[in-house]
């Protein structure tokens, strides 16, 4: 006598997606993006890596007065032109008192 034996399993075919793993530049980015207070030159840096930086840094609206002047020094021409064009004094955040922040800044 055959007895007939229900299924103990079910197959399942999953598709599933590639990891993406990220560059150690790109990690080293949001490193320093994530502790952007402490930057305070990136003269030293390639071109390259410090459009990408300060791309990440406004990107996160993370870009304060005084990184804004350490981009402003990295010694790159198109960088630090794109920074002097900028109208950094209305993104200070001074409160109420405003009339006294331009001296607490300069």
């Amino acid at each position: 006598k055959m007895e007939s034996k229900a299924a103990t399993h079910k197959t399942v075919k999953l598709k599933l997606n590639k990891a993406v793993v990220p560059s150690l530049v790109k990690l080293s980015i949001n490193r320093l993006v994530d502790n952007s207070h402490e930057i305070t030159d990136v003269s030293f840096l390639p071109e390259s890596l410090v459009r990408s930086l300060l791309r990440e840094i406004m990107g996160r609206n993370k870009l304060t007065f005084s990184l804004a002047k350490v981009f402003i020094n990295c010694g790159h021409d198109d960088i630090e032109s794109a920074m002097s064009s900028l109208n950094l004094f209305d993104a200070v955040p001074c409160g109420v008192y405003r009339e006294n922040c331009y001296e607490s800044i300069f």
